[in-house]
C-alpha cells in the first residue's frame, strides 16, 4: 500500500482527536467532559516484488494477501469494532445519546482494509522492455472480486461505505454507500470490476495497492447504528501486451 495511504488514516486520527477537543474547549459548561479512545493501525507487511513482462498474470487469494489494517476512534463511550484478516475486513459503530454539542453525546468512526500491495515492477536487464519509461505507458489491469454488506440506522449522519479496486492518486476506487434516515438502510451486492489503466498509475508513487475497504461512522454525536462487511475472494493483476 502506497505510504500516503497510511498517513492519510492516521490523520484522519489525528483530526478527529482535535477535532474533539476542540468542542471541549469551546463548551467549557458542559457538565459531562469529553472521553476519547481509539485503535491504532495494524502493521503491514512488505510490498511484493514484481517482474514485468508482457502477457503475464499474477492471480492473487486471501491467503496470499499481504496488507489488512484498522482502525476506530470513539466518543463518550460510543461502542465502535474494527478487524482484517484474510480476505475479510469489517467494521461497525454503535451510538445511542444525543448531545448538542458532541461532549454530552456520542460520536465515532471506524475502518478497516485488506488488500495486494506490490513495489514497482522489476525490468528485464535487457530488451524493450529494461526500462521505466518504455514500460510506463504498457497497459495494465486490475480485477477485484468481493462481496460486501453495508447498513445503517439512526440519524441522517450515521453512514456505512464499502470500497473496492486498486487505490491509485486520483481515487479511482469503486465506492457503495449508505445513509440513514428515519428508516434503516442496507445493501448487499457481488462484484467482479476490473480497472483498465497503464503500469505507470498504478505504480505512481513507487508501489501499488489493491484490495477492499469498509468504513462506518456518527460523527455528529447523535444516536445511529452502522456497520460494513466486505470479503474479497481474489485479486488479479495483469500486464496486457
Amino acid at each position: 500500500m502506497k505510504k500516503y495511504l497510511a498517513l492519510l488514516l492516521i490523520t484522519i486520527m489525528a483530526v478527529s482527536v482535535l477535532s474533539a477537543a476542540g468542542a471541549v474547549t469551546a463548551q467549557k459548561a458542559a457538565t459531562q467532559p469529553i472521553s476519547v479512545q481509539k485503535a491504532v493501525v495494524q502493521p503491514i507487511s512488505a510490498p511484493i516484488d514484481l517482474l514485468y513482462s508482457p502477457g503475464a498474470t499474477y492471480r492473487y487469494t486471501p491467503a496470499q494477501f499481504n496488507q489488512q489494517w484498522y482502525w476506530w476512534t470513539v466518543i463518550n463511550s460510543a461502542t465502535a469494532s474494527a478487524a482484517a484478516s484474510g480476505g475479510t475486513a469489517s467494521a461497525s459503530i454503535s451510538t445511542t445519546t444525543t448531545g448538542a454539542p458532541i461532549p454530552v453525546g456520542q460520536a465515532g468512526e471506524s475502518w478497516a482494509a485488506v488488500g495486494m500491495g506490490w513495489q514497482q515492477p522489476t525490468l528485464p536487464s535487457t530488451g524493450q522492455y529494461s526500462t521505466w519509461a518504455a514500460v510506463k505507458n504498457m497497459p495494465c489491469t486490475v480485477t477485484v472480486t468481493a462481496y460486501y454488506v453495508i447498513q445503517a440506522r439512526g440519524n441522517q449522519n450515521t453512514y456505512a461505505n464499502a470500497y473496492w479496486g486498486p487505490w491509485l492518486q486520483g481515487s479511482p476506487y469503486r465506492q457503495d454507500s449508505v445513509v440513514a434516515g428515519y428508516t434503516g438502510q442496507i445493501k448487499a451486492w457481488i462484484t467482479t470490476t476490473t480497472w483498465h489503466g497503464t503500469v505507470g498509475a498504478l505504480f505512481s508513487g513507487g508501489s501499488g495497492f489493491a484490495g477492499v475497504a469498509v468504513d462506518s461512522g456518527q460523527p455528529s454525536g447523535g444516536p445511529g447504528q452502522a456497520s460494513g462487511n466486505i470479503v474479497c475472494t481474489s485479486i488479479v493483476l495483469a500486464f496486457p501486451k
